[in-house]
């Protein structure tokens, strides 16, 4: 599993994860979110499209970190491309938007 920040801007906070994500690898990727959150309140983001598996475990472990840094640091995060990741792993196509 690889991950790093965006190539956008030196200070961008986002997280892009790509490969898989298991309950082996997903340790590296709490840690930093815990240490962006750490650094400074602002937003992270975390962008999952890439990845091309992964377990009920690591994602269980992602969103709760999300609101745990949320809740207990006050720093917003915005986890992107998990429905994009679902839906092509799965082989499901997500429900048109008002329609949930």
């Amino acid at each position: 599993m690889r991950f790093g920040f965006s190539p956008r801007e030196r200070h961008d906070r986002t997280i892009v994860v790509r490969g898989e994500l298991s309950q082996s690898t997903s340790r590296r990727v709490l840690n930093k979110m815990h240490g962006l959150a750490n650094r400074s309140r602002g937003p992270i983001t975390v962008d999952v499209s890439g990845l091309s598996y992964f377990d009920s475990v690591s994602l269980t472990m992602l969103l709760g970190t999300e609101r745990i840094i949320e809740r207990q640091l006050g720093c917003p995060v915005d986890i992107r491309g998990l429905d994009e990741a679902t839906s092509r792993l799965t082989g499901l196509a997500p429900e048109p938007a008002g329609k949930r």
